[in-house]
């Protein structure tokens, strides 16, 4: 043998080398040609290696432009075959197929730092179960409890940025991702762990959090003293100080019967009413579970942040409008707490927070790999093994208008873009992996908007601010996103007394754009006469004119009913103000000729009175409600009247007004009757989602969501009809129902969504096209079913709804399930569900 080695040619040796790599390279080439079939994507790729370098050079344009081959296109990363999905629709529907037929895929470390056993990576009745577990921690009272917490956090970091400010160079500011993500991280921590948590075993905590990162990209080397081997231990040290935090908490809730405070705390008191084959219930689960919460929220809610600020600043008109908003629902108390019905009035600012999820989503893409081949469209099967990569960044533009364009506006009630689209809006996925803290998450951003529109900011011009890059979720390229407040502002304060009574003035005043903001608030009791004086607030907006030397602008008179903080303020008039360093007088309005008075701040020495400047981060807008309505009625300032004549012609016009606008009331009335006839009032998911929870929990009726065979009543025509026997079959993960079955019109199909929530279903029932005795009535038209929980009777209750070229309806309509099907039938499939 050894002789036979010894005469063995090194040629021949090389050669065959060549000849096996030769091979190798184009068996792997056949392969991939076959696979790919006819989908786009790049004529050649490197062999073994494919694309790889591209990426790890500049993941943004490897794939972006990947992105532009179009739907569906293929490429190969390190010899493995990819597929990139863009098409919304498509992207969608990978996600709900996620399962162990097509798991999530993630980091090649994510396994050994977070666990085999962590949510992202489990699937069916555990994964399944986890999640019914987790459900209590995000309820109504939850997040409420956590949105204090969320706020006290931002304001104290922010005040910590101010702070910064002062010490940093106007000319450079500073970098906000670094800052941002310790914000992040105390909020998580605040939030999920509570007072359990001390300031020792925080900066362990921020330490050990920091390691398991690091470790997260670096190379998959696990030997003693590499950064994963170190992530490693860190994940074990985070794990152990939690259990202890979770013991804690468990004594707290479970033992003592306290309130709960903090995410663990709502765990804890959930427990109390599970099984006790309850697989996470153990301190070391619910450690590892509560380090999954913490990694999930922090990468993608520092890239959120960042872009809020990055787009605030690059779009100052919303920034305009967001301080609008923020003024006219908050007022001067900008200290106060925001509750969540003043988070839910903020219809603005959360369009700007869904316009910002939705142009800049955290995680672009999120790859799976298929264990199956599975057939994604009538032309295309992707082959078992293949990486499967849906592009949320795709998906989140398909079909919006102007798609590249930051236009909260898109998502206002008008255009509606957010229901038109909303099955492609995929930044928090969809399908049994959705992310189950998507409430938590948008209150947050949320949050942030709504206190830093307080202050003023500015972004540095660089010429890479547009640039987008990977780490891994999406940041701006420019240094981070390196911004500088604005401290050129101060505040004023003043006092005085007019016509109307004794007032104070408070506002802000910029030397920088030359501007004031006064809000002048008069003293109720005081003035010749009190029934002008209601204690009102007048909004004063100045702006300096150069060519006559003085301040001009407009100001807005606001009604307050006196010693209630919460009635809503209403505009009166609006009219031109001038401030001079002299005193004014007054005037007021009314009949034909009248019009807007004129306020003067008080003055001594050419100066104005009780200017008192101090450093301040808040700023009061004022807002114009009305003008030019005639005459113009202000509570201040009095004035003269209008004629007799001018009188009766008022009364005559009030009197024939009011018979018209009752004419029209009925007319419309008719109008709109006619035009909702057979429509329902709120889509399925709307209807189920509307109302508050009921009292009584969903284990005191284990039955009424069964798969099975049901029938009912509804009402048509005079008199109730008996409802043939269908079949449904309810789909746990997704909330989601399908069904079908046969009546005197024809055969239908039943899709819709239902709530063990609040008790209700919404269903589409949808004839198919030429069946039935009577083909003249099968239009292959939708039947909307809304149905309620009737707890008395036992069954589900609600109305049918029905409009087609023939006939327009709506009635009552009962529901109840008569046998349920067996554990082992087969779900219904999707495909035969017509949208």
């Amino acid at each position: 043998m050894l002789t036979l080695i010894e005469n063995f040619p090194i040629t021949t040796g090389l050669t065959l080398i060549i000849m096996l790599l030769l091979t190798a390279i184009l068996y792997e080439q056949i392969t991939f040609i076959y696979k790919r079939s006819s989908l786009p994507g790049p004529p050649l790729v490197i062999p073994f290696f494919g694309s790889i370098f591209q990426m790890v050079g500049n993941p943004y344009n490897f794939w972006h432009k990947q992105m532009s081959y179009g739907a569906l296109s293929w490429n190969s990363i390190v010899g493995q075959f990819v597929v990139m999905v863009t098409d919304g629709h498509l992207a969608r529907q990978i996600f709900e197929q996620c399962s162990e037929k097509m798991p999530l895929m993630l980091n090649p470390n994510a396994h050994r730092l977070l666990g085999k056993d962590n949510i992202a990576f489990i699937n069916g009745p555990v994964h399944k179960k986890l999640r019914s577990t987790l459900l209590p921690l995000f309820t109504t009272k939850a997040l409420t409890i956590y949105l204090n917490i969320q706020e006290k956090a931002i304001r104290e970091h922010i005040k910590y940025w101010l702070e910064l400010s002062r010490n940093t160079d106007p000319n450079t500011g500073f970098e906000m991702r670094q800052l941002i993500y310790d914000l992040n991280l105390n909020t998580s921590l605040s939030v999920f762990l509570g007072s359990y948590i001390d300031d020792c075993s925080r900066k362990q905590f921020k330490y050990d959090y920091q390691r398991i990162t690091q470790a997260m990209y670096a190379f998959p080397f696990f030997l003693p003293g590499t950064k994963l081997w170190q992530g490693c231990k860190a994940r074990r040290s985070i794990l152990n100080n939690l259990k202890s935090i979770v013991n804690a908490s468990k004594t707290r809730i479970q033992d003592q019967k306290e309130e709960p405070t903090c995410l663990l705390d709502f765990w804890m008191l959930s427990l109390l009413n599970q099984d006790e084959e309850n697989k996470h219930k153990t301190d070391e689960d619910i450690a590892k579970v509560t380090l999954d919460f913490i990694f999930a929220s922090q990468d993608a809610s520092t890239s959120s942040l960042t872009f809020s600020v990055h787009e605030l600043s690059q779009n100052p008109n919303v920034l305009e409008k967001l301080r609008t908003e923020q003024n006219l629902l908050r007022g001067n108390n900008k200290s106060g707490l925001i509750t969540p019905d003043l988070l839910t009035n903020m219809k603005y600012t959360w369009q700007v927070m869904r316009e910002i999820l939705r142009l800049r989503p955290p995680a672009t893409i999120v790859p799976h790999m298929t264990n199956v081949s599975y057939k994604i469209n009538s032309e295309y099967t992707i082959p078992a093994g293949t990486i499967v990569v849906p592009s949320i960044w795709s998906s989140n533009r398909h079909g919006f208008s102007n798609p590249d364009l930051f236009d909260p506006e898109r998502f206002n009630s008008e255009r509606n873009e957010h229901s038109l689209f909303e099955k492609q809006f995929l930044t928090f996925g969809c399908g049994p992996h959705a992310c189950i803290g998507q409430r938590y998450a948008q209150n947050h951003i949320m949050l942030f908007l709504s206190i830093l529109s307080d202050y003023q900011f500015e972004r540095q011009n660089t010429s890479n601010k547009d640039e987008i890059i990977y780490l891994p979720t999406i940041y701006p390229a420019d240094g981070l996103c390196t911004i500088k407040f604005d401290y050129d502002r101060s505040t004023l304060t003043g006092y005085g007394t007019d016509d109307v009574g004794d007032y104070t003035l408070k506002g802000v005043y910029s030397t920088r754009n030359l501007k004031m903001g006064i809000v002048k608030t008069y003293t109720l009791g005081t003035g010749p006469n009190r029934r002008q004086n209601l204690g009102h607030d007048v909004n004063i907006q100045l702006e300096w004119n150069e060519n006559q030397g003085d301040f001009q602008g407009k100001w807005a008179n606001y009604f307050r009913i006196p010693h209630v903080q919460s009635f809503p303020k209403v505009t009166m008039s609006a009219s031109i103000n001038k401030v001079q360093s002299q005193r004014g007088g007054g005037g007021g309005g009314g009949g034909s000729s009248g019009g807007g008075g004129v306020d003067h701040l008080p003055s001594k020495n050419g100066q104005a009175v009780g200017f008192r400047p101090r450093l301040t981060g808040l700023v009061t807008e004022a807002r114009e409600l009305s003008r030019n309505g005639g005459g113009a009625y202000f509570i201040g300032s009095g004035g003269g009247g209008g004629s007799c004549g001018q009188t009766c012609g008022i009364v005559l016009g009030s009197i024939f007004g009011t018979i018209a606008m009752a004419l029209i009331s009925v007319f419309s009335c008719v109008c709109i009757r006619k035009y909702w006839r057979g429509r329902p009032f709120y889509s399925p998911s709307q209807w189920v989602n509307k109302t508050k929870p009921f009292k009584r929990a969903l284990q005191e009726h284990p039955d009424i969501f069964q798969s099975g065979s049901w029938s009912g009543e509804y009402f048509q025509d005079g008199h109730y009809h008996q409802l043939p026997v269908c079949t449904i079959k309810f789909d746990y993960d997704r909330s989601t129902l399908t069904g079908y079955g046969t009546d005197d019109v024809g055969d239908y199909t039943l899709k819709g969504v239902y709530s063990t929530r609040n008790l209700k279903m919404g269903i589409v029932k949808t004839y198919t096209l030429g069946t039935g005795p009577n083909r003249r009535q099968n239009l292959g038209h939708d039947v909307n079913i809304q149905l309620e929980w009737n707890e008395n009777q036992g069954d589900f209750q609600g109305k049918w709804y029905v409009r087609t070229s023939e006939y327009q309806g709506e009635n009552i309509y009962k529901l109840r399930c008569l046998v349920p099907l067996p554990p082992d039938y087969d779900t219904l499939s999707f495909s035969n569900i017509r949208d």
